[in-house]
């Protein structure tokens, strides 16, 4: 099998004699791969960590350091521990072979060697190292995503938790005459949201979900998202000012449903949430070369350093309670990050935290888009 094309593999030849070097380099000059050759071993050892070779062909008596002694060199400090180790000599003793053996060699080739045999012998130990390494990422992979599930959930077994206590409760007091459907109705509905939001990320993970990427008028999506929260923003008495100026006649590319349903919606239900009454929420924008940067600042507490470093990560529990004490889901931003990155774009969080409502504090949220 030749070298991959995009990653080719790369190969040491270590050998003090350069007949041998030579040889060795004829019988793979056709094989495709990136092969480094080297006289004294202690350079092949100190160009290792930087090379990445996926392939060591070495001599075994050598001045300056063996090659047995290379070898345990690799085997203890190399980054590919179990990178294939060909030692080409013409020692055939026992005990030079168990020592080789011992300190990590995979194979022998015989000195003088056969061309084909060398290739052959080559090719094999590559593709099996390869494999395997292939194999190790896939479970490494395989045991994170794990690890994210379960940790997903525990939250949602925490948080439905948490809800279904609350309507135990709710409904015992309903039943007493001593509660309205208010707060009832609020908790199922927090319930639905936690459920919806998963739901909606997972899908759009597992590529279950497609979105229909097309032109969006940036001023129409930020219109319709701000009628989604006017009321939660009127009941808080806080002011959305929306700089019509600086959206107009412009598209971007995106999921209109998303992007005003989801994003730019969620975006501003946080910014609401972390503001005090009669604080101020500005929505504008601004083309950057083939780029519309659409900002959402609001003048709120800002975010602290603790909830800012997982903010979009979705299998950890960030969210805190407002300057209402408002609950929120805790999803609500990893999801805004799944859509942008389903766009093609990205999102900028610049903030300062500071929880006295005097305070000069805020955050602003930048999402990065695709002009049409």
């Amino acid at each position: 099998m030749k070298g991959n094309k995009q990653v080719r593999e790369r190969i040491f030849i270590v050998d003090d004699m350069e007949i041998n070097i030579k040889i060795a380099l004829h019988a793979l000059k056709d094989e495709n791969y990136e092969v480094y050759t080297f006289k004294d071993p202690r350079e092949a050892y100190e160009k290792m960590r930087e090379l990445r070779p996926h392939l060591f062909l070495l001599d075994v008596e050598m001045p300056h350091m063996t090659g047995i002694d290379l070898a345990r060199k690799i085997r203890e400090e190399y980054i590919y521990k179990e990178a294939p180790i060909i030692f080409i000599t013409t020692l055939d003793d026992e005990k030079t072979m168990k020592a080789a053996y011992d300190a990590g060699a995979t194979d022998f080739l015989n000195k003088p060697f056969n061309h084909l045999e060398l290739t052959l012998r080559v090719r094999s130990v590559l593709r099996t190292f390869m494999l395997a390494n292939k194999v190790q990422k896939t479970n490494r992979t395989l045991e994170i995503k794990a690890s994210d599930i379960a940790s997903l959930n525990r939250i949602l077994v925490h948080d439905l938790a948490g809800q279904i206590q609350k309507l135990q409760l709710y409904g015992s007091l309903i039943e007493k005459g001593q509660l309205d459907l208010e707060k009832y109705n609020a908790s199922v509905n927090t319930m639905c949201e936690i459920i919806d939001h998963v739901r909606e990320m997972l899908a759009l993970e597992e590529g279950k979900h497609q979105l229909d990427l097309t032109p969006v008028s940036v001023l129409d999506a930020v219109l319709e998202a701000f009628a989604n929260v006017e009321e939660q923003a009127n009941k808080k008495k806080v002011n959305i000012k929306i700089r019509k100026e600086t959206l107009e006649g412009v598209d971007i590319i995106a999921h209109k449903k998303s992007l005003k349903n989801q994003v730019i919606t969620n975006v501003l239900t946080n910014a609401i949430k972390f503001s005090f009454p009669e604080k101020d929420i500005v929505i504008s924008g601004a083309s950057v070369n083939d780029h519309f940067v659409l900002e959402i600042k609001d003048f709120g507490t800002g975010i602290p350093d603790e909830i800012l470093k997982d903010l979009f990560n979705k299998y950890l529990k960030t969210t805190t309670t407002g300057t209402d004490m408002e609950k929120g889901t805790g999803f609500g931003m990893p999801l805004v990050k799944t859509y942008m990155e389903h766009y093609h774009g990205s999102i900028e969080v610049i903030t300062k935290y500071d929880p006295k409502p005097e305070a000069v504090s805020g955050t602003l949220m930048k999402l990065y888009f695709n002009k049409s």
